[in-house]
């Protein structure tokens, strides 16, 4: 690419992060902002995915289905799922799904620009890529490649099969056994990270991935195999040698909308890593599995009292001791769910029980998920 060109395409894009991230919130400044970006990936031999409807991309369609191990389809789901390892849904700006030269699906995302994102580059240099991205118990998603142009460092990663934002959603047919293995791999993820004095800062059960959802409620048989969860989204990581965050150096702001631990908004120094726990227990606030030794080790990582609250790995070491001291058909088991006003309405409209068989409207279900 010539430096004339290199110096178009660059003026044409945003100069920070928040303006990637949501472009003046209209899509067509967001297709067209991706679109500015296509000659950049023609070069290193990765097709962005195409605009399809308001809030998704696809792959072209004559593309063969090549798994990379990141994402599987259990074989009652097939014919209606298949389409989804090929379509990604943009929850904003920042990412965009494409095809790699070799035929797996990947999801670009901007690391960085300029300085901004820089701290959010380190991290995943440290731990998602390298002898510390084989190790078993490091849950991050790999970091497969960097794309650098101008000031701008895109990163590619592997498409992953689900979320676990879906874990008990009505579509989906996990049982206890299922929700509690993903969220002992979760905790696994976060005192890998946590043990290198990594704070994640956005623990919400929505950063997390999985390769597929086990829905062993399906056919009431525990799983011969389990899928893997995946630690996702560093971008407001820090490495922090101490743990402690104090006003001064904690740079959350009022653009972070989602729930934060107590402490975190009180102004004073606080502990990050329990921070971190306290927000992925939370964000299973309405999941009960109806056995105590479980929902009291969940109900440990959502006290207010961070000196009450277990550390990630006295977490990771509690739940699995209580997981594996039950028999895993003992576990083939629906969930308690506190009921929600608008997840309650969601259910009426789309003729759903609480946690039930879906019916017609699984499809359009499926297709509001995020496959990030």
């Amino acid at each position: 690419m010539h430096a004339n060109e290199k110096y178009a395409i660059r003026a044409r894009l945003p100069s920070d992060l928040l303006s990637w991230r949501a472009p003046k919130s209209d899509l067509l400044d967001e297709v067209s902002l991706w679109e500015n970006t296509r000659r950049i990936f023609e070069d290193v031999n990765i097709d962005l995915w195409r605009w399809s409807g308001p809030t998704y991309q696809k792959a072209r369609e004559e593309e063969m289905v090549l798994s990379s191990g990141f994402a599987y389809i259990r074989a009652e789901r097939v014919e209606e799922w298949s389409r989804m390892t090929k379509k990604f849904n943009s929850q904003n700006g920042l990412c965009h799904g494409a095809t790699t030269a070799d035929g797996h699906s990947a999801i670009v995302r901007i690391i960085s620009i300029g300085d901004e994102g820089k701290n959010h580059l380190q991290v995943l240099r440290k731990i998602a890529r390298g002898n510390d991205s084989l190790l078993v118990d490091n849950h991050a998603v790999p970091l497969w490649r960097e794309v650098h142009f101008e000031d701008i460092v895109f990163g590619i990663f592997p498409f992953v099969g689900g979320c676990l934002f879906e874990c008990y959603a009505p579509w989906i047919r996990n049982s206890v056994g299922d929700i509690v293995d993903m969220i002992l791999q979760s905790i696994e993820g976060l005192s890998f990270v946590h043990n290198l004095k990594i704070a994640h800062r956005d623990a919400d059960r929505m950063n997390f991935l999985v390769q597929w959802q086990p829905e062993s409620l399906a056919d009431m048989r525990v799983p011969t195999v389990r899928p893997r969860v995946y630690l996702n989204d560093f971008e407001r990581a820090m490495e922090l040698p101490t743990g402690v965050l104090s006003a001064e150096t904690d740079p959350l702001n009022d653009e972070y909308l989602r729930i934060v631990a107590p402490e975190a908004r009180s102004g004073q120094p606080y502990d990050a890593f329990r921070a971190d726990v306290w927000q992925f227990a939370d964000s299973f606030w309405n999941f009960r599995s109806t056995v105590p030794v479980i929902d009291e080790v969940l109900a440990a990582m959502r006290d207010e009292s961070p000196s009450a609250r277990p550390s990630s790995m006295e977490a990771r070491d509690r739940l699995a001791s209580a997981l594996h001291s039950i028999a895993p058909v003992d576990l083939l088991i629906a969930p308690r769910l506190l009921v929600d006003p608008y997840v309650e309405n969601w259910h009426k409209v789309h003729g759903l029980k609480p946690y039930g068989v879906p019916n017609a409207e699984l499809s359009l279900a499926a297709e509001s998920s995020c496959f990030e």
